[in-house]
């Protein structure tokens, strides 16, 4: 970068080194110049956004994703991060038809099964969350957020017995997963154990 300032994608490689370091503000300076020498480049775009919702950012990360569709309308990416930006925002419907289209581009995307699980949750549909998260267990058997997940809305229903197979399947996973840890105590104290 040092010798040649003006080369978009060692702009964008050193912004994606810097994303990883967790130095987002160094990032965002570099996927900007990137931007300004080709700014059609949707990888670039995303990246940007991707930095800017974790710096709280969410109304530019937004258009950045919004501007990543228009050039790449199957960006099953760019859909997913902004159902999540839609999400964080309170605004459901708008979440819920992003993680739908995400589901026409890739229908086994088990992180968007995942956040249509949360988002139905969150509204008391609980059969729609049991779908998703159930989908999302089938696809994504072997990484234990998708069966703690389905545990807690099991758990809600009061299917403890079933709820207590996901939590224990979690933690064969991932002996470390407090949250399962957690739901798991929760099923034993209610029980009087």
């Amino acid at each position: 970068v040092a010798s040649n300032p003006n080369h978009e994608r060692a702009q964008y490689n050193l912004g994606l080194v810097y994303q990883r370091q967790g130095r987002l503000p160094e990032a965002v300076k570099h996927y900007r110049l990137a931007l300004s020498l080709k700014d059609d480049d949707p990888e670039t775009r995303n990246n940007l956004a991707v930095a800017l919702m974790a710096l709280g950012d969410t109304d530019e990360a937004m258009r950045q994703y919004k501007r990543v569709i228009e050039l790449e309308p199957d960006s099953w990416q760019a859909w997913h991060n902004l159902g999540k930006a839609h999400q964080q925002l309170g605004q459901l419907e708008a979440a819920q038809a992003c993680y739908e289209r995400v589901l026409t581009i890739d229908a086994d995307h088990w992180p968007t099964h995942v956040q249509l699980g949360a988002l139905h949750r969150a509204r008391g549909q609980y059969d729609a969350s049991l779908h998703h998260y159930r989908r999302s267990v089938t696809l994504a058997p072997r990484q234990p957020d998708p069966h703690v997940d389905l545990g807690v809305t099991l758990a809600i229903l009061g299917r403890l017995d079933e709820a207590a197979v996901h939590f224990n399947n979690a933690l064969a996973l991932n002996p470390k997963a407090g949250h399962a840890w957690f739901n798991l105590g929760l099923i034993h104290e209610q029980r009087g154990h």
